[in-house]
């Protein structure tokens, strides 16, 4: 027997080889069919899964997707999947203006959904996982994936993913990311006065849409059966397809959802923190279980993240020149006299972690920032030393608490240049090797591979944004 797939967005459904007019269509989301290879007159005899009739369709509507089928889903990598949820949260937050997102809550919700798993709803990986069916991590569903791939707002995003790529964790992070963005903007848009927290976006994830926007008007004591403009809030076959979710059925009310949701959260976040070591924030983990929004981190941080895009990507475990594989464990697995001494043997070129501090400034600047040698080199630790980097030694501070006059923000922006590699000076002035243009490295004309990895308009922006939200007299404490 073959496995087929839709290949066009309509199939064309014949009764007869030879029908001259199309019974019916299926699409616009991709579909499977069986067959046993029979063709007449250029078309395929198949059998359609979605109601189990006999078609003929024309051979080049279709593809011949059982190879794929015959294998296993491939396995979820623990540290390959944090780095596509990180870069997926990085892409999508503060996408179309619609609200906040960071890698804390994508790995919280994939944790609910499958436990980081690359299964079917029924845990199977093999041959045999239904992959018709939701699947993946985040238990994708053909019919979600499909609208998020149609979605003309997201194609700067979802560009060249196909159905076939649902079985991909790496591929199901950044549609997990686009589709908490589009309920973040359905919310905004048409709820203006919800700022959705983690817990709605969950749910989202699991009703949709149109079901999200109607439960989120209801009161808390309400059931989710009540009427929403003329619609109950969550239907029927909505409530069935998740009663995980929904214990009462028609009659649980919309706090008893949030009190399962949150207890969801709860108990996924001892796993999230301690299977990923230090890569993610528990601060954020809570405050995400107790209620709190996905969000751009502001201020400093929201310099620094900004920064982080182009020195390492924001992976918090970055080795320059992709040097990973020469460390003895997983860098924020490390305590800081063991990333020194690493670094003593990776030569000239050793920055490390998200920042990308080196041997010289990370021995110089970790006991200032509060850290000692014994301590893991772990997400807190790499953000406070850069936080003391921006703040401290290179004036952050000092210039929010000034007039912020064009000659002291010129003076910062450079401070900030000659911190970072790939971020460019703003003006034409003497750099470290020779002298720049306005977009160049101060560090250009060195080493080759110093080159500024940002725009200078990017990096000005990055400027504003930093000077509107960071707050006057924090002497060099993270907030």
């Amino acid at each position: 027997m073959i496995t087929y797939q839709s290949a066009v967005m309509q199939v064309e459904l014949f009764s007869t080889s030879d029908a001259a007019v199309a019974s019916a269509f299926a699409g616009p989301a991709p579909e499977q069919f069986e067959g046993d290879g029979t063709v007449r007159n250029g078309r395929l005899k198949v059998k359609r899964r979605a109601d189990g009739k006999d078609w003929w369709v024309k051979e080049n509507h279709l593809d011949d997707v059982t190879p794929l089928l015959e294998t296993s889903l491939p396995a979820l990598e623990e540290e390959e999947f944090f780095d596509a949820a990180d870069r997926a949260a990085q892409f999508t937050s503060g996408f179309r203006g619609a609200g906040g997102m960071n890698v804390e809550y994508l790995l919280l919700l994939a944790w609910v959904e499958s436990r980081w798993t690359n299964t079917d709803s029924q845990g199977r990986s093999d041959a045999n996982a239904d992959r018709a069916g939701p699947i993946g991590p985040f238990r994708f569903a053909t019919t979600t994936w499909s609208m998020l791939a149609g979605d003309t707002n997201y194609g700067s995003l979802l560009d060249g993913y196909a159905d076939l790529d649902r079985v991909k964790p790496s591929a199901q992070c950044i549609f997990a990311a686009a589709y908490a963005n589009r309920l973040q903007f359905a919310l905004k848009s048409r709820a203006p006065s919800l700022e959705a927290p983690a817990w709605m976006l969950r749910l989202g994830h699991c009703i949709g849409e149109d079901s999200l926007i109607r439960f989120a008007q209801l009161k808390n004591e309400d059931s989710i059966s009540s009427t929403v403009a003329g619609k109950a809030a969550i239907e029927e076959a909505v409530i069935a397809q998740n009663g995980h979710l929904f214990p009462r059925g028609s009659q649980t009310s919309r706090s008893e959802v949030e009190l399962i949701i949150a207890s969801e959260f709860a108990n996924a976040r001892a796993p999230v923190e301690q299977r990923l070591g230090g890569l993610v924030s528990a601060a954020l983990i809570e405050d995400l279980a107790n209620g709190g929004r996905p969000g751009l981190r502001t201020g400093a941080f929201g310099l620094l993240d900004f920064i982080a895009q182009y020195e390492s990507r924001g992976s918090y475990l970055k080795v320059v020149d992709n040097k990973e594989d020469r460390l003895p464990k997983k860098l924020t697995m490390m305590t800081i006299a063991e990333v020194l001494a690493a670094q003593t043997q990776l030569g000239g070129r050793n920055a490390c972690g998200k920042y990308q501090i080196v041997h010289d400034t990370l021995r110089g600047n970790y006991a200032r920032a509060g850290h000692a040698l014994r301590d893991l080199f772990n997400s807190d630790a790499q953000d406070k030393i850069a936080y003391h980097l921006l703040m401290e030694v290179r004036k952050g501070q000092d210039f929010i608490d000034s007039d912020r006059s064009d000659a002291k923000y010129h003076t910062f922006a450079l401070a900030v240049a000659q911190e970072w590699a790939a971020v460019p000076v703003l003006t034409a002035t003497q750099g470290a090797h020779i002298a720049l243009q306005r977009g160049d490295s101060y560090y250009r004309g060195g080493n080759a591979k110093n080159a500024a990895g940002v725009s200078p308009e990017l990096f000005e922006s990055a400027l504003k944004k930093f000077m509107a939200e960071a707050p006057r007299s924090h002497r060099g404490t993270p907030p």
